[in-house]
């Protein structure tokens, strides 16, 4: 997979130090009394086989159907009286979704460690070019990328450093953040967690042609990247990108 992420830096540096980073690596029918002509019931009198009470035992209690309900009853015949009941079963318990399971959902905002959040836009890619968010305190979500939540894949979301028009960017943030650290992504109720697990400084030719940040085969993760390493005046462009790797955390 071939990306570049040279729109993320095209800004002017701002005074930036980077910190050391490192890389850690889814039927009985009704029956009535006018069909019974005596208390001995044979098969031509009933077109199905009803449950029949102990004459010594005490008639069952009545419980009678609802007028266009679903729920099947089972005829039972007192062989004294020739009466008839009903019984219902008992009701269906209805299935409701684990607190452990996953949402999958588009996230529309993050909050980093600091409290900190800002909003996500869908950034698509143009000759290769990730199209980041020309407003530096928004982040690009990646649309060839994996949602939050899902099973798989990489849930990749990219943001300026800084700019010389518009300074510091949100994500000059990620340059304090610290293996460890929680990161949070939500949309209309949904939210997901992330444990930051490895930082590693990438030289840009290499995300590109790697693409094992970018990668979305494997187990479900969330991938945050930003400018970062030495400024080139002449190029107007970072030489690096910072990549922040983070598991979701499961509750």
């Amino acid at each position: 997979m071939l990306m570049s992420l040279a729109t993320a830096c095209a800004a002017g540096p701002t005074a930036l130090t980077s910190p050391a980073v490192t890389t850690t690596a889814l039927t009985g029918s009704a029956l009535t009394s006018s069909a019974l002509t005596s208390p001995a019931v044979t098969s031509s009198t009933l077109t199905t086989a009803p449950v029949v009470a102990d004459p010594a035992a005490a008639p069952a209690e009545s419980a009678r159907q609802p007028v266009g309900s679903n729920i099947m009853t089972s005829p039972v015949v007192d062989l004294r009286s020739g009466a008839i009941t009903t019984t219902a079963p008992s009701p269906v318990r209805q299935g409701t979704t684990a607190p452990s399971a996953r949402v999958r959902f588009l996230p529309t905002s993050i909050e980093l460690p600091s409290g900190d959040t800002a909003v996500i836009e869908p950034a698509q890619t143009v000759d290769g070019v990730l199209q980041v968010p020309t407003d530096v305190q928004h982040v690009g979500w990646w649309d060839g990328s994996s949602y939050a939540g899902d099973p798989f894949g990489s849930t990749v979301l990219a943001g300026h450093v800084d700019s010389r028009q518009q300074g510091l960017g949100f994500f000059a943030q990620l340059l304090m953040i610290q293996v460890g650290d929680h990161v949070t992504l939500r949309s209309d109720g949904n939210t997901q967690t992330y444990r930051v697990v490895s930082s590693a400084l990438v030289q840009k030719q290499a995300l590109a042609s790697d693409g094992d940040a970018l990668d979305q085969r494997g187990p479900h993760r969330l991938v945050l990247i930003t400018c970062s390493g030495e400024w080139h005046p002449e190029l107007r462009s970072y030489d690096s990108n910072l990549v922040l790797v983070a598991d979701p955390v499961v509750s």
